[in-house]
């Protein structure tokens, strides 16, 4: 029996090995992490790409909207907005993806670097649909507003910074610049699965929780039916007269109950405690693994220096592109701030393999 086991998990690794190698991988526990990072993301945007279909899927019948978000995406600038941010980041992040990928990257550096800048593009008009439609995505609240804002803020800023030291040759600063900015990227999916398990905690009776809503938005969630509405929410009647437009009310927040408005403001309520803890969660999770793999992170330093050298942009033994404290010079446990290279700086039989 004992054989037989471990025929199959021998046979499972040497297929996993050569799953590997076809995606260009040289080491397999490389081709896990990848399947890690990439493999949700991948499977998340292919899901959700009937997004893109507003009138006919998101906002359609049956709608996949949260009740009450297509009274605001369904058209104007709401619309544009929503269209403008999925049509651009759902192919910048399969491009991401191939981008990760050792068996594209390793074609041709060239092809590399387009596809870097057409994600760059594609990402930036990504980030505008974004801010356009963060006033009223997941209530459109200050929490969900700031998140959205930081996030992107982050993610420009990665992005930004990876390309500046991929233009200094510098590659190994270039990898960890992008894993931020690929880890603020898909926080999004993180955030969805602790919005969900945050709803144990807004779920009556135990504990209590409101979102505060139009009452037009309201009255769209139930098909204009204004009886109905104020006989749930009597204060909407203002709404309905015409006295106060932008009236207001209290939803009790519960996505067990079935009523669309209370399911709503669930998911409402949750949302940007869920998106900062997602962000931060993936935060520290890259930081966590960027620390945990000075290995490559010194290999890529090598390789940069050796580009650099070969494009002229130091002189040999010169090591602008890493300076390391010398110890025995007082640096870290002296008073003084001693610099130098260390001698295996000057070798240049380093690997482009990943």
């Amino acid at each position: 029996m004992a054989t037989h086991i471990d025929d199959a998990v021998n046979g499972l690794t040497a297929l996993f090995q050569q799953v590997s190698r076809v995606f260009g991988f040289s080491r397999a526990h490389n081709f896990a992490i990848w399947l890690v990072l990439c493999g949700p993301f991948t499977a998340f945007i292919l899901t959700h790409i009937r997004y893109l279909d507003i009138d006919g899927y998101f906002c359609g019948k049956p709608r996949v909207a949260m009740p009450g978000e297509c009274y605001y995406f369904s058209h104007g600038t709401g619309k544009i907005g929503l269209f403008l941010h999925l049509a651009t980041i759902f192919p910048a992040g399969l491009l991401a993806v191939a981008q990760f990928t050792p068996a594209v990257r390793k074609t041709s550096i060239s092809l590399h670097r387009y596809i870097g800048y057409v994600v760059l593009a594609l990402v930036v008009l990504s980030s505008v649909g974004v801010l356009m439609i963060s006033r009223r995505h997941f209530g459109g609240g200050l929490v969900p507003q700031t998140v959205s804002g930081a996030a992107t803020s982050m993610f420009l800023v990665s992005l930004a910074f990876a390309l500046y030291y991929i233009k200094r040759l510098r590659i190994d600063l270039h990898r960890a610049w992008m894993m931020r900015a690929w880890a603020v990227a898909t926080h999004v999916i993180t955030m969805r699965l602790i919005a969900y398990l945050m709803v144990v905690f807004t779920h009556p009776p135990s504990n209590h929780y409101y979102d505060y809503r139009p009452c037009a938005v309201v009255d769209y969630i139930f098909k204009h039916d204004a009886d109905l509405v104020m006989s749930m929410y009597p204060d909407c009647s203002d709404f309905y007269s015409g006295v106060s437009p932008d009236q207001r009310v209290l939803i009790p927040a519960d996505i067990m109950s079935g009523r669309p408005d209370k399911v709503a403001a669930g998911l409402n309520v949750t949302f940007g405690a869920a998106a900062w803890l997602g962000l931060l969660v993936h935060c520290i999770i890259i930081e966590t693994y960027l620390q945990l793999t000075p290995g490559e992170t010194e290999r890529l330093r090598r390789l940069s220096y050796k580009r650099q050298l070969d494009a002229g942009m130091v002189k040999e033994g010169y090591c602008t592109c890493a300076a390391v404290i010398s110890i025995e010079k007082g640096g870290l446990v002296g008073g003084g701030e001693g610099w130098g290279c260390r001698e295996h700086d000057k070798l240049l039989s380093v690997s482009d393999e990943e």
